[in-house]
């Protein structure tokens, strides 16, 4: 695209999101070249609370900015994110989802005051248990292959009991389950079983998560607490982020930014 045609620069997302916005905000008549490629590790590998957060916001604001989206679908579409966390035990990544939802119902302050993220990585690195990837040797770990397979019934039971955690926790085998590192674990692979050895064989890095009743609970309130608040709030958000979005994406906006004489 040419330089000239750049009407709104990006948004201060701080990584996750700026190119998706830069491009949806700018009417580019985009010339495309066969034989360009980029080759980088999974981003399933990568992700995390941290990725989990920035990916809630870009989101969100994503969809605030567009007239026709509705609340409701928008808590609905961030529910998958917080769902498929909080069912694959990662709670931490399931209130990295919940932060993120918070931080943009604060306004549109919040991201020229948080632009390069210092004060929140730490406080998403403080949250437990932390999902980090470190050096795992199979041969100490007596992880089991789960059955994939299941019938009707078990299928049903396995959704009325929220895939095990309204069962009481004698029903749950204390064992660990294997599963490899991706966005989310099978459900039907975790269900009755009290661990989950996430695994990435190239690198031979992996973390085991556990079911925890008390850490589920806690974060599927939290969530639909804050959920609640921003569907109530949805109007008055969409608005101030479509007020404020044309300086927050304007070459005087990142002047003073450089200068450091941002307000």
């Amino acid at each position: 695209f040419k330089i000239s045609d750049v009407n709104h620069y990006a948004f201060p997302f701080f990584v996750r999101g700026d190119d998706i916005l830069f491009s949806l905000l700018n009417k580019f008549s985009i010339v495309t070249n066969n034989g360009i490629t980029c080759w980088g590790e999974d981003f399933s590998v990568k992700d995390g609370p941290i990725p989990r957060y920035l990916d809630t916001r870009q989101i969100i604001l994503q969809r605030l900015r567009q007239e026709k989206i509705s609340s409701l679908s928008t808590v609905l579409f961030v529910c998958k994110l917080f769902s498929s966390a909080l069912f694959s035990y990662n709670y931490a990544s399931a209130k990295a989802v919940t932060f993120g939802l918070n931080h943009v119902m604060i306004g549109p302050k919040f991201w020229t005051e948080n632009m390069d993220m210092s004060k929140i990585r730490p406080l998403i690195g403080s949250f437990t248990p932390a999902e980090k990837m470190e050096k795992v040797d199979l041969a100490n770990i007596s992880a089991i292959r789960a059955d994939y397979d299941e019938s009707a019934l078990k299928k049903i039971i396995r959704i009325i009991t929220l895939n095990g955690f309204l069962l009481p926790s004698f029903c749950i085998k204390d064992d660990i389950v294997y599963q490899e590192k991706s966005f989310r674990a099978w459900f039907r692979a975790l269900f009755l079983h009290k661990k989950v050895l996430y695994y990435y064989e190239p690198s031979g890095l992996g973390y085991i998560a556990e079911h925890n009743k008390k850490l589920f609970f806690k974060e599927l309130f939290s969530f639909g607490w804050q959920s609640m608040r921003f569907i109530f709030k949805y109007n008055k958000l969409k608005k101030e982020y479509q007020e404020a979005l044309p300086y927050l994406t304007s070459e005087e906006f990142w002047r003073e930014v450089y200068k450091g004489e941002l307000k």
